[in-house]
C-alpha cells in the first residue's frame, strides 16, 4: 500500500513537471493545431480573418486580432482565447459549439508552456544608408568575399580596364585616340565617366544588338538571313531598344505579340516570323532572358 501510495504521488508529481515543463512548440503541433484546424481556422485563418485574428501558426496568434493580444505567454486565466473557450463566456468561442474539457485544458497547457519557451523580440537593425548605389554594391560584394574566404585581384590598371570596358560595351578596342585621352585625364570619375559616354554611343546598342540577336535568334545558317533580319527591321527594334534604355518587359512582350502598335515595335514581328510560330523554340529562345535558364 505504501509503494502503490509512493508510486502514485510520483507519477503525479512527474506529471505535473511534464506539464509545467513541456515544450510549446511540441503542444502547438501535437494538440492545439488539430484543435485549432478542426474548429477555428474556418473563420480564423488564411481565407477568412474575423476580427483580424488569425490562429493559423502560433506567430499569427500572438499577433492577436483587432481588438489587440488574446494570449498572455504563460498566462492562460489572463488570456482571452483561453477565457472565450468557457461554457458560459460571453462571447464564446468556438460559436454554437462546446469544446471538450480535454480540448480546453490542452490550450491552457500551450499558453502555460509558453512562458518558459517565448523567445524576446530580436532588435530589428537600423536599415543601412550609402551614398550611391556603386557604394552599396562594392560594400556587398566585399562582404561576400570576406563571407567565402575569397581574396580578390588586384584593381586593374587604367590602360587594362580602358580595354576591358570598351570591348563589354562597344565590342572593340579603344583607339588610340581613346586611349591616350583616358590615360591622360586626371579626373577622379573618369572610369564612370568614360562607362556612362560608352552607354549612350551607337557602338553599345550595335554591341548588344549583336549579342541578343544570337542570344534569341541563333546564329544565321544561310547566307541572306543576316540581311533580311536588318532588311526586315528586326535589327533596328534591338538597337533601338538598347539605345533607348526601354524596360526589358517591354521589348519582350513586343517580340511576343508582334503587333507593330508603336513605332518603337516596329520590326518586332521578326522574332515570331523567323521561328516559324515553333513554340518550342520560342520558349527555348526566351526563357534564358526571361527568367536566366534554359529548359
Amino acid at each position: 500500500m505504501y509503494c502503490k501510495v509512493v508510486l502514485t504521488f510520483l507519477f503525479a508529481f512527474a506529471s505535473a513537471r511534464f506539464a509545467c515543463g513541456a515544450d510549446a512548440a511540441a503542444l502547438w503541433s501535437g494538440k492545439v493545431q488539430p484543435i485549432f484546424d478542426a474548429n477555428c481556422v474556418k473563420c480564423h485563418g488564411v481565407m477568412e480573418r474575423k476580427n483580424g485574428l488569425e490562429l493559423d501558426s502560433p506567430e499569427t496568434v500572438m499577433k492577436g486580432g483587432d481588438d489587440g493580444v488574446v494570449v498572455v505567454p504563460g498566462k492562460p486565466d489572463k488570456s482571452r482565447l483561453y477565457q472565450y473557450l468557457a461554457a458560459d463566456s460571453d462571447p464564446h468561442m468556438p460559436p454554437k459549439k462546446q469544446l471538450t474539457d480535454v480540448q480546453r485544458e490542452a490550450i491552457r497547457e500551450w499558453i502555460a508552456a509558453m512562458a518558459t519557451t517565448a523567445k524576446p523580440e530580436k532588435r530589428t537593425k537600423a536599415p543601412r544608408r550609402f551614398d550611391s548605389v556603386t557604394q552599396a554594391i562594392d560594400v556587398f560584394i566585399a562582404e561576400s568575399w570576406k563571407q567565402s574566404r575569397i581574396k580578390p585581384a588586384a584593381q586593374a590598371e587604367d590602360r587594362t580596364w580602358c580595354r576591358r570596358i570598351y570591348l563589354d560595351l562597344a565590342g572593340r578596342i579603344p583607339t588610340t585616340t581613346e586611349l591616350d585621352d583616358f590615360l591622360g585625364s586626371r579626373s577622379k570619375t573618369k572610369r564612370s565617366a568614360l562607362v556612362d559616354r560608352l552607354l549612350q554611343s551607337d557602338d553599345y546598342a550595335v554591341r548588344m544588338r549583336e549579342l541578343w540577336d544570337v542570344l534569341l535568334m541563333g546564329r544565321t545558317k544561310r547566307e541572306n538571313h543576316e540581311n533580311r533580319r536588318k532588311e526586315n527591321g528586326w535589327w533596328s527594334f534591338l538597337e533601338n531598344s538598347f539605345r533607348t534604355n526601354r524596360p526589358w518587359n517591354e521589348t519582350v512582350r513586343a517580340m511576343l505579340v508582334a503587333r507593330s502598335d508603336k513605332p518603337e515595335d516596329k520590326g518586332a514581328s521578326w522574332f515570331l516570323y523567323e521561328r516559324r510560330n515553333d513554340h518550342q523554340e520560342i520558349a527555348e529562345a526566351v526563357s534564358p532572358v526571361v527568367y536566366g535558364h534554359k529548359d
